[in-house]
């Protein structure tokens, strides 16, 4: 009978931990990990693996394999190629502090022939920004309104990055992004301002 009451307690214990563990998100919860990675920067939005650009790709492998360890998949079109070296560069300095048990969670760090992969893979499906001196049609409204909007998160995307009827759903989906980023989420006014003015300058035709 002792037997039977230890046994019953030790798993009523078990299941407090556990009931504890999943109120608190886990003892590797990624936003735990991720937060403190980031400095206090907003969670990326989620990413499936299979959304990634060429997921079968080596560098689609070690995105997931390194980068979702602390957080959420980046797109690698959340930063421009210029930007992707010293965003690794700071990912690296991290890790590298950090490849001893942190809690019950241990960060891996890629080889240096796979940081170059890596870099490699982020940067060729970059944001494409835009190069020139100024937006097109600078003194506009919309120019004024997507410089002001898209530059809190990221560089100036080139509107001839999409096709006028692709722009509606890229411009929604940042505004769903931002949301989960913890940044100022555009009304709809504001949103239909910017995705006309892309539309205006965006790419012709599907090539």
């Amino acid at each position: 009978m002792r037997g039977v009451i230890l046994l019953l307690c030790g798993w009523f214990a078990i299941a407090a931990i556990a009931t504890e563990a999943a109120a608190q998100g886990g003892m590797m919860h990624k936003d735990g990990m991720g937060g403190m990675m980031q400095g206090g920067e907003a969670q990326l939005p989620e990413l499936l693996p299979s959304q990634l650009p060429d997921p079968k790709s080596e560098g689609a492998e070690l995105t997931v394999r390194y980068c979702a360890q602390c957080h959420n998949l980046p797109s690698p079109a959340t930063h421009s190629a210029e930007e992707w070296r010293e965003v690794l560069s700071r990912m690296d300095r991290y890790m590298s502090g950090h490849t001893r048990p942190h809690g019950m969670m241990i960060i891996h760090r890629p080889t240096s022939e796979e940081q170059e992969a890596l870099l490699q893979y982020l940067q060729r499906n970059a944001l494409r920004t835009f190069s020139g001196p100024s937006l097109p049609d600078p003194g506009s409204p919309g120019a004024a309104r997507t410089k002001e909007v898209c530059s809190r998160c990221h560089a100036l995307p080139d509107p001839s990055l999409h096709t006028a009827e692709e722009w509606p759903a890229v411009v929604e989906r940042m505004r769903r992004n931002m949301k989960v980023m913890g940044k100022p989420v555009i009304n709809d006014t504001e949103r239909n301002e910017i995705s006309d003015y892309l539309k205006r300058h965006a790419r012709q035709g599907t090539e």
